[in-house]
């Protein structure tokens, strides 16, 4: 929950709330309507994101760590809670982006390309995302070494949702119609290896997937077409 600065949250919140609400300062913004937030997993930080701005926030202060000009949208953070990354999207157009709680870490050039599904690695220095270059051309998984800036295009997974298991070593990409599912070992995200052929299944629609902890179970929604025997 978020308050603004300079509203105590048991003013504006009924107490079960209250409790666990957060107040920051966004006077930086202060024409900029707040979009969304995100906590890291440890708690420590937390992104809230306007229309105009990306604002950071370390944990019981009010005041921003970091300002980024522009909105933020599909971001993540890593399973370590020490980076975060989202595209970026301002009047010059828009760039994929990786930071900390205090300092922008690498940034990608800016582009025209649509861009979606940002996963960092567990331990935050590979970004995997999605990239189309024109509407209607079909989309390509790219990998990023943060260190280097070195973008690679991963020629063996094919562009669809991908779903991760929580210890980031085991991927599965859904496309939805004609069903496939593909299994991947991304335990090295810059070189993939895909687990078994895919598994497809004529006549339905993939709709969602979800990956155990560990990688050992993979779970599938579809539904049948109406024309399927």
């Amino acid at each position: 929950i978020l308050s603004p600065s300079g509203l105590g949250p048991a003013q504006t919140l009924p107490p079960a709330l209250a409790a666990r609400a957060v107040s920051v300062d966004l006077r930086a913004n202060p024409s900029s309507q707040v979009l969304g937030w995100d906590r890291s997993p440890d708690d420590r930080w937390m992104v809230v994101r306007t229309e105009r701005a990306t604002s950071v926030f370390a944990s019981s202060r009010t005041t921003e760590s970091l300002h980024i000009v522009g909105r933020a949208y599909d971001g993540s953070f890593s399973s370590d809670g020490q980076r975060y990354a989202a595209v970026i999207e301002d009047a010059r157009g828009r760039r994929w982006l990786t930071f900390s709680p205090d300092h922008v870490i690498r940034e990608g050039p800016r582009t025209s390309d649509a861009m979606s599904q940002l996963e960092l690695s567990p331990d935050g220095t590979n970004l995997t995302f999605s990239r189309q270059r024109h509407p209607g051309d079909p989309g390509a998984t790219v990998v990023v070494n943060l260190a280097t800036g070195e973008e690679r295009t991963l020629a063996n997974m094919p562009d669809g949702t991908r779903y991760y298991a929580a210890d980031g070593k085991t991927a599965v990409v859904l496309t939805s119609s004609p069903g496939s599912l593909r299994l991947f070992d991304v335990t090295n995200p810059v070189a993939p290896v895909e687990l078994a052929g895919a598994f497809e299944m004529a006549g339905t629609v993939f709709v969602t997937s979800a990956v155990s902890g560990d990688g050992g179970i993979v779970a599938l929604q579809m539904v049948e077409t109406d024309n399927n025997p």
